[in-house]
Formats: C-alpha cells, sequence, structure tokens
C-alpha cells in the first residue's frame, strides 16, 4: 500500500472515532503534495509549485522560486499528467488554445487522458493559453509560460472534495522528451513565419524561435519560395536586415554556401555547389539556384549551359569524360536527337555529326536515307490509320443506321400489339351454343349482342324460352331479359308468361370457347 493510500486511511479512522471538529483538523493535517518527481538525471527538482481547482478559484498560492540551473536546450516542454490513483475510467482534457507571443503557434488538445496518462508537448519559449477540463467542469484555465531547457508540468491530482490541477516547473539539462502516453513535437505546432515577400517571392523563417522572436545568429532555417513554389532552402541561417548567409539547400540535396541580398535577390557563393553524388556546379545562380555554368558529373562528364535546379536543361554544350563533345538545342530531347549536330573529339575540334533519335550514325548520306526511309514509313502508318479511321467510320454509321432501322421495326411491332386487342368477351363474333343448341349468344365483337335461352323438362314436355339482349366488358357481361315464356313443347300452347330481372356475370373468352358463369358456350 501507497504512503498516500496508509495516510488517508489513517485519516479516516481518525474520522469514526473523534468528534467533527478534530476530523477537520485531522484531515487538514493528513492533505499532501503528490507531485511525482521525473526521477531522472535529465532533470532538476521542482522550481516552483502552484495549485488550481474550479475555473473560479483565479488566486494561487505559489511558493518560492529558486534558480534553475543552466540549461542550453533551446526549447521547452509542457507536460500534463493525470494522477494514477484516480477511478477508472475516467478521462481528462487539456486544450492549448494559443499564444500570447508566438502568433504563428497552431492550437492543440489532448484528450479522453485515463489516471496515470501523460500528455507531452515540445514548445518554443513563449507564454500559452491552457485549459484544463474534467466531468464538464474546467479545472483550470490561463496563462502557462514555457521557458527554454524548461519542463512545465501540469499534475490532475484527485481529491476527497475536490479534484485540483498543481503547477510546478523543472530544469531539462538534455535535448530529450519525457517519456509520455502521446507526444507533439515543435515541427507541428509552428507555421513558418514570413519575414519577406514581394515581386513573387516569399522567405518564410523556421527554426528557433523564443516568444515570437526569431533566431538571427545562425541558428534558424529560412526557405524562400517563387511564386509558391519553395525553391531552396537556408540552413544555419544567418539574418540581418540587408542579407541572409547561410548553406544554400537545393531540393535535390545540393549545397552553396553563401549570402542574399535581400532587396535584388541577389545570390554570391562562398564555394562551389556540391552534391552527396560528386556532381558539382560553378556558375550563375538565381536565389541560391543554379541558373547557368559548369555543371560536371562524378563519372567525368561535363555539361556547359542552362540548368534547372540541380540539372541540366534547354541548350548547352555535353562534353565526355574523353573530351568529345556536342551541341544540342534542348537536353531533355537528347534521347531522340536527329539531325547533323555540331560536334567534336577536343574542345578546338569542330565539326558536324550525324545523329538519328539519339545514335551517333557514320554520314549525313545515312541520315538522309533513314529519314526518308522513316518518312515512308509514316506515310504507309498514316495511310493504314486513315484506312482503318475510314472503316470505322463506315461501321459505325452502318451500326447506326441498322439500330435505327431495329428501333423502327420495334415501335412498328409495338404499335400493331397495341392496335391488336387481346381476345376478350368484346370481341367474340359468331354464335355460341351451349346444352345441344337449347341456349345460344350471338355475338356482334363490338361488345354486345342478344341470345335466346331454352330449357326443357325430363321427357320433353314442357319448355321455357326467353329472349335476351347483352353488353360484355373484357370479363363481365350484363343480361336485359325480354318476358319468359311457359308452354306446352309439343304443340306450343302457352301456358305462363312471367317477367325475369336483369343480372350480370363473370365472362372469358378464349378467341373459341365463349364462358359465362363457368359454363361453357362453342362457336358454332
Amino acid at each position: 500500500m501507497s504512503m498516500q493510500k496508509t495516510v488517508q486511511n489513517a485519516c479516516f479512522r481518525l474520522f469514526h472515532k473523534t468528534s467533527f471538529l478534530i476530523v477537520l483538523l485531522a484531515l487538514a493535517g493528513c492533505q499532501t503534495t503528490d507531485l511525482a518527481g521525473i526521477g531522472s538525471d535529465l532533470f532538476s527538482g521542482s522550481s516552483s509549485s502552484q495549485t488550481s481547482t474550479q475555473k473560479s478559484t483565479s488566486t494561487a498560492t505559489q511558493t518560492s522560486q529558486p534558480k534553475l540551473a543552466k540549461s542550453k536546450v533551446p526549447w521547452g516542454v509542457l507536460s500534463f499528467t493525470v494522477d494514477p490513483n484516480g477511478p477508472t475510467p475516467d478521462y481528462w482534457n487539456i486544450y492549448v488554445t494559443g499564444s500570447t507571443d508566438s502568433p504563428n503557434f497552431k492550437p492543440y488538445s489532448g484528450t479522453m487522458l485515463m489516471p496515470g496518462h501523460r500528455h507531452v508537448a515540445q514548445l518554443w519559449p513563449g507564454t500559452y493559453q491552457v485549459r484544463i477540463e474534467h466531468g464538464g467542469a474546467i479545472l483550470f484555465e490561463g496563462p502557462v509560460t514555457v521557458d527554454a531547457g524548461s519542463l512545465a508540468l501540469l499534475d490532475a491530482k484527485y481529491g476527497y472534495f475536490k479534484n485540483t490541477v498543481e503547477q510546478a516547473s523543472q530544469t531539462l539539462f538534455v535535448e530529450m522528451l519525457p517519456p509520455a502516453n502521446k507526444t507533439v513535437r515543435i515541427d507541428m505546432l509552428y507555421a513558418p513565419i514570413v519575414i519577406q515577400r514581394g515581386n513573387g517571392w516569399q522567405l518564410e523563417y523556421r527554426g528557433q524561435q523564443s516568444r515570437g522572436e526569431i533566431r538571427t545568429d545562425g541558428k534558424g532555417i529560412v526557405g524562400i519560395r517563387k511564386n509558391g513554389e519553395e525553391i531552396v532552402k537556408i540552413t544555419k541561417a544567418e539574418i540581418t536586415p540587408t542579407e541572409i548567409s547561410g548553406t544554400f539547400i537545393l531540393n535535390d540535396g545540393g549545397e552553396t554556401p553563401g549570402a542574399i541580398d535581400r532587396e535584388t535577390m541577389d545570390f554570391k557563393p562562398e564555394d562551389i555547389t556540391r552534391w552527396i553524388t560528386g556532381k558539382t556546379f560553378e556558375g550563375t545562380y538565381e536565389a541560391g539556384v543554379p541558373l547557368s555554368g559548369t555543371l560536371k558529373f562524378a563519372d567525368g562528364t561535363q555539361w556547359e549551359g542552362w540548368m534547372k535546379g540541380g540539372d541540366p536543361d534547354r541548350s548547352g554544350r555535353l562534353t565526355e569524360k574523353d573530351g568529345s563533345w556536342l551541341e544540342v538545342e534542348n537536353y531533355n530531347e537528347l534521347s531522340d536527337l536527329t539531325g547533323m549536330i555540331p560536334c567534336g573529339t577536343a574542345p578546338n575540334d569542330a565539326k558536324e555529326c550525324a545523329y538519328f533519335h539519339g545514335k551517333e550514325i557514320a554520314s549525313k548520306a545515312e541520315l538522309e536515307g533513314l529519314l526518308a526511309e522513316e518518312k515512308r514509313l509514316a506515310e504507309i502508318e498514316r495511310q493504314r490509320l486513315e484506312k482503318k479511321r475510314l472503316e470505322e467510320l463506315a461501321a459505325a454509321q452502318a451500326l447506326a443506321e441498322a439500330r435505327e432501322l431495329a428501333a423502327a421495326q420495334q415501335a412498328a411491332n409495338d404499335a400493331a400489339a397495341a392496335a391488336q386487342k387481346r381476345d376478350d368477351c368484346t370481341t367474340a363474333t359468331g354464335t355460341f351454343t351451349a346444352d345441344n343448341g337449347l341456349t345460344s349468344y350471338n355475338m356482334n365483337g363490338s361488345g354486345s349482342g342478344s341470345g335466346h335461352f331454352r330449357q326443357r323438362t325430363y321427357g320433353s314436355e314442357y319448355q321455357f324460352d326467353i329472349d335476351f339482349r347483352f353488353t360484355t366488358s373484357a370479363n363481365r357481361i350484363s343480361f336485359d331479359y325480354g318476358e319468359g315464356v311457359y308452354s306446352d313443347a309439343g304443340s306450343g300452347a302457352v301456358l305462363q308468361r312471367t317477367a325475369i330481372p336483369n343480372g350480370s356475370a363473370n365472362c372469358s373468352f378464349n378467341g373459341r370457347v365463349l364462358t359465362i358463369d363457368g359454363k361453357e358456350f362453342v362457336k358454332r
């Protein structure tokens, strides 16, 4: 059991045995400061401390501040640690929202920090606005000063009645960040400081700073942009109102010591430009970037002409290590060089050499022959492509015509199908009978018609006759009955006349058989 928990248990036992007043006195004596030191030879002891509780508590007690040991570390650290003795799960959040003296500072945050967690940020010296939240409440909000070579410590503490945030500081003797669950490094937290802008040029300072002030004594880095693109950076930059000197480093790693005039952007090299590959350059520059001159490769090849960064560009003379040379109009098209090109086997030996697609050939006559053959083959290829184009065009036109014809035919078929009505009770035409001709329907194919119904009794002694008219829909038939007559089948004498109410029934027709209310009538 830790010392703190032992003391806490003793205090709670005292609470049960003594009066309330004595308990309050005992608890006051039991409160301790649990500020765990780093415990490493990297840091000194605490130089200052103070405690903050809720945001409303603006006054903090601060102890005397002994002088810290001298440190040569140019940056400082803001450390936020959550007491490991807290409950879990439990979360704290820290927000560093700005700086009063470092305008290029980018705000950051550390969220969801649990007991025992530590969040560390590497910062340039300055004053930073910090807010610490826990359980929806602000436990600390205010400025925190971070000095060069120091650790600004913020420790979240769990208490009996309230939680607090304690402040302290320690000295950082070596350029090493303390261990943490999350670390935010200095290169992520600051935007470049624009120190000069105009005529398409922009000079940006990146490097050591203190309270918004840049280092001008060879400790910083300056990037030079032209029309928005960084073309070179200056390391170990010494900055004066009129010039910037240091090591100018190209994007491909070439380095040139020198200085640039801040008004004219003219560059004064102090040595030639060197690359780690052994390549060197000497000539004219634009803001520290090679413009034209002599570029020597490690294999002995040499280029005299225009440059683009650290590479040959446009026109110039290419000299091989054996002394032979070649004048080229465009270095970037060297692999496709064709024609009679100025050349020589020595500096003072000038003639013309025949080249065909980057390869030297024997003579001008051979070049003319190759060019003629290339032209002939190109014409054949042109004709082939033209023929292919015309064939593809004709095929496309034929396909389009076929599609148009098919579409027209389909439209005609659709129209015919729409015009040709499907068989139903409205299309039935002719006489349909059932019961050996006793019942018949005369259909006119227009959805209406007439009919006669006859029914005979067993032995055919008596019969019932009735005439009717009807109208139909696709699947329904409606009847309008005439007078029904009962008569003697033999003599035809009328025995009785009766009225039959009108009605309707289900109807269907398949082209041959008319079905009414389930009974089939066949066309004669």
